[in-house]
Parts: C-alpha cells; sequence; structure tokens
C-alpha cells in the first residue's frame, strides 16, 4: 500500500499548481448532504418504484421519477449554495448539478415545443433524434462552462498530454482493458447475457433504438449523431460532472471512490429500473473511479478509458448491425 501511494506520487501530477483538492469540503457535513441528495433518494425511490409500481414498463411512474430526482438534486443544490455561496460557481463544484438538470430541462422544453406539430407516425423517430440533439447540446455547454469555471481543469489536460504522455498512454490502455475485461466480457456478456439469458440494457437499447431502422438515411443521421455523443462528447462531459465535480463535493477521495461509483451505475440504470444490469454499469464506474483517484484526480487518464472503451463498443455495435 505504502509503495503503490509513493508511486503515485511519483508519477501523477507533479506541480501543485493545478493539483486536484479532495479535501475542499467538510465531508462529514457538505459530502453527507451531496450524497444523500444526489444518489441516496433518487436510488431509493427508483428501487421502490420497481418493486411496487411497475417502474421498468410505466412511463407515468417513470416521469414521475424524473421529477423526483431533479427536486432531489435541486434541493441539494440550494443547501450548498447557502452553505458555500462563494464557491457554487468555482472549480468544478456546479458542473454535476448543471449535468443533472441541464439536460433534462432541454429536453422536456424541446420535446413540449415539437409535440404538438408531429404526426404520429413519424413522432417516436422525432423524439429519438431530438433527445439525441438535446442531450449533445446540454453537454457541450456543460463542457464548456467547466473549462471557464474551472481553470485548473484546462491546465490538468495540457500539462497530463506535455508531461505524462508515457504514463498517459500505459495507463489508459491498462485502464481500458480492465474495464473492458471487468465490465465488458465478464459481467455483461458472461453473467448477464449467457448465464442469466437478460436482454440488453435500457440504456442500450434507447441509444440504438433507430440503428435498426429500414431508412438509409435515417441509420446514417442516427449514428453520426450516436458517434458525437458516445465519443466526442459523453467520455469528457461524464468525467468531468460523475468524477472531477462530484469528487470534489464528496470532499474524500475513498468516499468518492465509492458513490460516484454507485451513482455513476445508477444514471445509466435508475431512469427505468433496470437493477437487472446493476453490475455492467456499476464495475465500469468502479474502474474508472478508482483511476481518478490512482492518478490523484487527473480527468485525463478517465477521460480517455472511458472515450476509448465507448469507440470500441461503438464499432462492435456498427459491425453487428
Amino acid at each position: 500500500m505504502i509503495n503503490n501511494i509513493k508511486y503515485r506520487d511519483r508519477k501523477f501530477l507533479q506541480d501543485d499548481t493545478f493539483r486536484f483538492n479532495f479535501n475542499s469540503l467538510n465531508y462529514k457535513v457538505d459530502g453527507v448532504i451531496f450524497i444523500l441528495t444526489s444518489f441516496v433518494i433518487p436510488f431509493l425511490f427508483s428501487l421502490f418504484f420497481r418493486i411496487f409500481l411497475d417502474l421498468k414498463n410505466n412511463s407515468t411512474t417513470q416521469e414521475i421519477l424524473v421529477y423526483i430526482n431533479l427536486l432531489s438534486i435541486i434541493i441539494g443544490l440550494v443547501i450548498f449554495i447557502i452553505r458555500n455561496p462563494k464557491k457554487i460557481l468555482k472549480n468544478s463544484y456546479s458542473m454535476f448539478y448543471f449535468f443533472s438538470i441541464l439536460p433534462t430541462v432541454m429536453a422536456v422544453i424541446i420535446l413540449s415545443i415539437s409535440s404538438p406539430i408531429v404526426n404520429d407516425n413519424n413522432k417516436k423517430v422525432l423524439v429519438s433524434f431530438l433527445s439525441m440533439i438535446s442531450q449533445i447540446l446540454s453537454e457541450i455547454i456543460i463542457i464548456i462552462l467547466a473549462f471557464v469555471l474551472d481553470k485548473k481543469l484546462g491546465s490538468r489536460i495540457v500539462y497530463t498530454f506535455k508531461n505524462e504522455k508515457i504514463s498517459l498512454l500505459i495507463w489508459v490502455l491498462i485502464g481500458f482493458l480492465l474495464l473492458y475485461f471487468i465490465s465488458s466480457l465478464f459481467f455483461s456478456m458472461l453473467i448477464e447475457d449467457f448465464i442469466l439469458k437478460l436482454p440488453p440494457s435500457d440504456n442500450q437499447d434507447n441509444l440504438n433504438s433507430l440503428l435498426g431502422s429500414d431508412s438509409n438515411a435515417i441509420k446514417i443521421s442516427y449514428g453520426i449523431l450516436l458517434f458525437l455523443l458516445t465519443i466526442l462528447v459523453a467520455p469528457i462531459c461524464e468525467e468531468i460532472c460523475m468524477r472531477e465535480s462530484y469528487f470534489v463535493n464528496c470532499s474524500n477521495g475513498y468516499i468518492g471512490i465509492v458513490f460516484s461509483t454507485l451513482n455513476f451505475g445508477y444514471i445509466h440504470y435508475g431512469s427505468t429500473g433496470d437493477f437487472e444490469h446493476f453490475m455492467t454499469y456499476t464495475s465500469a464506474a468502479l474502474v474508472l473511479s478508482t483511476f481518478f483517484w490512482f492518478t490523484k484526480g487527473n480527468v485525463t487518464y478517465t477521460w480517455l478509458i472511458h472515450m476509448l472503451n465507448n469507440l470500441i463498443a461503438l464499432i462492435i455495435t456498427f459491425v453487428l448491425l
């Protein structure tokens, strides 16, 4: 353990001017409030709705859960602003809140405006396209805000590409292989597909919804949007929000590993109560959260691991069409 810590201190982010601060808040108060409002309350409601209100198949229940999640996170945001008014627009504190609120709000607005003018025959296709576009736009806005509000974030990434090229290449490859073998091969293919014979996850079905269309124009257009989201936009946005911002709000490295892992898994299965795929997403998150801690809060590593994993998954999806 001591040797691992010494290696970590020697190899990663030796320049203190933009080093990540794992302990910037009071984790016993601010960290606990953040975890309760960002994960525990939404997770418990999702579990309750799945058991008692058929969350997996009931769209009304799913919609109610969306608003409960939003309310819980907004309450957490309000408490944070009251306790730390000078920090909310500094560093990466607010990025998790933007990530949790902005895409949902944008999707509701865009779909509400478009819904009355679309006929039923084209509604499913249009909803899928508009949902994807609103997600991409929301995440681009969040990425821009992150770099504007947290100057150290950009400096940390530039420093890493300039000074840690070999470590970056080696550890990104190791991280990808761990993520792929543990999450994709072991839990997804072996446990879920081969042993339990589960259908694809709801999250994967939603993402791939139009790739099976009879129209080549729809397939190509949607494929381009899927590439933009899953390769260029989502990996860096999710790592900023679910690692950088999540750890800084937990304000304790080990607590951050646990709850960043659990919450990242939750955002991929919780909205529909798809708990059968809990381990696939949670194990992937564990690799990413551990690497974020191990590289001393350097999102460059987890961003590239995440992007490489998504790229391989997307290539396999396209090949199998």
